[in-house]
């Protein structure tokens, strides 16, 4: 039997068959007519182009999507999830999930096998007192699947029993990597899972909500977004959305207004828990001929540009300005839900900051966890999680007995 971890996310999904093997697709998806023409000769990756033959979803049943390269060849309707709305209620959920395990066989040439998985959902719907939203989710993944990869002229088929089909909560199975971190299981955490349209709210105590389970609140990066365009614009400066984003989540070294990405060096030598990151992730440039001073890296990492037309503009005030607003309004929504459960915030002993926008250098005055951690009292301890997929599927996966193929 198979064993998959999935965290079917907003931008990307990620299918684990272990902790080290993670493969991460765009979860983005267009539905197009079953009957367009098959663009093999456009499309490099041939997984990109797919079509439900069999489904335990039976809305799916018939109907042909495309992701990535393959949405620029065609028109049609785009499904994207949205996390303001029940996630277990979205197509575009199981869309990601049975399309994640049928690109992962196809990839390793495997058909016709059972799988055991293990899916995510926001911790608000697994905690959910008066909707059964695991039950929802095992009935729409429950049974056999065959997908059809037109580029390949493939199918691929698996089973999924009922019995194999295991439902956590994002943010907070995150947080289990935490489970030998006595203060952290023993005294009250607050999980902080900020998404891109909401923000999942968990008080725990020994990995269990306290009160009434998780709460949702519409504060997301898209809004970290809006309100640094917002601000960019009052200074008459007008740049797309994704070139925020870009500049958010994106480290860049500027040469002569030319932007030199350097963030998966920055993430790969911060994963090897180097004492020295940025000497780490200087040495990986170098075997890559990409000659870079300590003191370029030291700036990039705290700072953030955009191109507008031939020249970089810094916009790192822009955005210090946009993160005061914003983590105002990530706190007193945490207040909001400890007040709504008899605790005082002020008395929260962890705070677990999880996603994207969490992400940056912990020397940084203007670091989301820095500047939320100012809002609690002294002595709060501060964890944080920046690739909440992840760490999501990293820590089902180890739940499960991962196999290794």
């Amino acid at each position: 039997m198979r064993v998959r971890g999935i965290d079917a996310g907003g931008s990307e999904t990620r299918v684990a068959t272990s902790p080290k093997n993670i493969m991460k697709v765009p979860s983005v998806t267009m539905e197009i007519s079953p009957d367009s023409s098959v663009l093999g000769h456009i499309i490099e990756d041939k997984t990109l182009d797919f079509v439900f033959k069999k489904c335990p979803a039976s809305s799916l049943v018939g109907r042909r999507f495309v992701k990535g390269q393959a949405m620029d060849q065609y028109r049609g309707n785009t499904l994207v999830c949205d996390n303001e709305d029940e996630k277990v209620l979205q197509e575009i959920t199981y869309i990601n999930i049975l399309y994640g395990i049928a690109r992962d066989f196809v990839l390793k040439d495997i058909n016709d096998e059972s799988v055991k998985v293990g899916v995510c959902i926001p911790a608000a719907e697994y905690y959910d007192q008066k909707n059964d939203r695991i039950a929802q989710v095992k009935q729409n993944l429950a049974g056999e699947t065959a997908v059809y990869f037109p580029l390949l002229d493939r199918t691929v088929r698996f089973d999924i029993g009922m019995q194999n089909i295991g439902v956590t909560a994002e943010g907070v199975v995150a947080a289990y990597r935490f489970k030998t971190d006595r203060d952290f299981v023993l005294r009250d955490s607050v999980v902080v899972d900020i998404g891109y349209r909401s923000t999942d709210i968990t008080l725990l105590r020994k990995y269990k909500p306290i009160g009434d389970g998780a709460a949702s609140r519409p504060i997301g990066g898209i809004n970290l977004e809006a309100a640094v365009q917002s601000k960019l614009e009052r200074d008459n400066i007008f740049v797309k959305t994704d070139d925020i984003q870009s500049a958010l989540y994106n480290i860049y070294i500027v040469r002569d207004d030319e932007m030199v990405n350097i963030t998966d060096y920055i993430y790969k030598a911060k994963d090897t828990e180097d004492v020295d990151y940025i000497n780490y992730a200087m040495d990986l440039m170098a075997q890559d001929s990409l000659d870079v001073s300590r003191g370029e890296v030291e700036v990039a990492v705290s700072s953030h540009y955009v191109a507008q037309g031939n020249h970089v503009v810094n916009i790192t005030k822009y955005v210090h300005e946009a993160k005061e607003y914003f983590i105002d309004a990530v706190y007193k929504a945490v207040a909001d839900v400890a007040n709504a459960r008899m605790i005082n915030v002020k008395s929260i002993s962890n705070v677990l900051c999880v996603g994207r926008p969490f992400n940056g250098e912990l020397s940084d005055t203007y670091c989301l966890v820095n500047m939320l951690e100012q809002k609690f009292s002294n002595g709060v301890k501060m964890y944080t999680i920046p690739d909440a997929g992840v760490a999501n599927v990293t820590e089902i996966i180890k739940m499960m007995a991962p196999d290794e193929v």
